[in-house]
């Protein structure tokens, strides 16, 4: 599953992230292996705040001090405080082991705080709404993909349901994308259930007639 995060110790110039700022962020991030150090993990929150950065540790290399630097964001916590240094001073966030333990369940967990991982982005809705993949899931997450493809391919026609409930897992098909694992956000109405695609972390409404259940071995925790 795609670990869902915000970017720590920034916010909003105004009210709301602006289009800039996302685009800002997207457009940094696109297409490169990043590092995340998570700051804070909340027990009862699927979302957790992280640093993140390019490939170094270097100030200017940190993508939540870029945001502040381009005016697309507000220091808050030891970011505001330390944001004149040329090192975030966060030193046991910065220079921990790495991880390279995979946790199937997406979520950051408090063992990761403090922890720099390997990771690359899958989809950004704003610097508050970011969702990630580990590089040390990437190998079984494209082993998952080619055996679900293989799966809902070529075995028997599996029944359509006619209703879907909150909560409940499944699996999609995207014309021309493949099949996707995902979860139900909201349940079916003319037609229509808004899913969240849980290994990339993006969500779109989707025909009632494209949505199977999902085989359990291919359910995620």
């Amino acid at each position: 599953m795609a670990v869902k995060i915000h970017l720590a110790d920034v916010k909003p110039v105004g009210k709301d992230w602006s289009e800039e700022a996302t685009r800002c962020v997207i457009n940094r991030v696109r297409n490169k292996e990043l590092q995340m150090v998570v700051i804070k993990a909340e027990k009862n929150s699927s979302v957790c705040q992280v640093m993140l950065y390019e490939s170094n540790y270097r100030q200017g290399e940190c993508v939540n001090t870029w945001l502040v630097q381009q005016g697309h964001a507000i220091a808050t916590g030891k970011l505001a405080r330390h944001q004149d240094s040329h090192f975030y001073r966060g030193e046991r966030f910065l220079f921990g082991s790495f991880n390279h333990n995979r946790r199937p369940d997406g979520d950051c967990g408090d063992t990761m705080q403090g922890v720099r991982t390997p990771c690359r982005v899958v989809s950004a809705r704003s610097p508050a709404i970011i969702c990630l993949r580990r590089i040390c899931d990437e190998e079984s997450f494209y082993q998952l993909s080619a055996d679900l493809t293989h799966h809902y391919n070529y075995s028997p026609v599996l029944r359509v349901l006619g209703r879907w409930h909150k909560g409940a897992v499944c699996v999609v098909r995207r014309q021309g994308e493949g099949w996707f694992r995902a979860r139900v956000v909201r349940e079916e109405v003319k037609g229509m259930v808004e899913l969240v695609m849980v290994d990339y972390g993006m969500t779109d409404f989707i025909a009632v007639e494209s949505i199977r259940p999902l085989a359990d071995k291919f359910y995620m925790a």
